[in-house]
């Protein structure tokens, strides 16, 4: 068993080191025609021994494991100032999904009143807890709203049960 290299978190190398144990070194090694060694250099935070990987081979992980090309998205999404926001969905009832996003915009709204309050150790601006708290609760509304826009966009792709389903009403 290989011990894990130090990373620097946050770092390029760390994001690829986390890709490849999500995906699993010896699936990569299959895959890719790369040996262990290569695998392990892309993953090698020291300058003396690190080999980086290609623009392409990393495009051609995410391509073949696409659940784990969330990590390079959540990464490059961070590195340009934004968030990585995923448009899954399974489908579900959208007046729920729309509920749930004016829900948590109405609970960061809430939490930022009271913080400018006041009642806050900070009237007017936010103190490090409440700045944290209200970032969670943005990242919540921006995260339910990615759910909603992914059940959207599930409703533009027509599907013979859906049709049928629409017709039947």
């Amino acid at each position: 068993m290989t011990l894990p290299r130090p990373q620097r978190p946050g770092s390029f190398v760390s994001m690829v080191a986390d890709l490849v144990d999500a995906i699993g070194r010896k699936r990569v090694e299959a895959e890719t025609s790369r040996s262990q060694s290569t695998i392990s250099r892309w993953c090698d935070n020291t300058e003396e021994h690190a080999r980086p990987i290609h623009g392409p081979m990393l495009d051609q992980l995410c391509r073949m494991f696409p659940a784990q090309a969330r990590l390079p998205a959540q990464y490059f999404a961070a590195l340009a100032g934004g968030v990585f926001i995923p448009l899954e969905s399974e489908g579900g009832d959208l007046a729920e999904a729309g509920g749930d996003v004016t829900l948590c915009w109405a609970e960061t709204q809430a939490a930022l009143i009271r913080a400018l309050s006041a009642a806050s150790d900070l009237p007017g601006d936010l103190t490090e807890a409440e700045a944290d708290d209200i970032e969670r609760k943005i990242l919540g509304v921006i995260e339910e709203s990615g759910e909603l826009l992914g059940q959207v966009r599930l409703r533009k792709r027509p599907s013979a049960s859906r049709i049928s389903a629409v017709a039947a009403e």
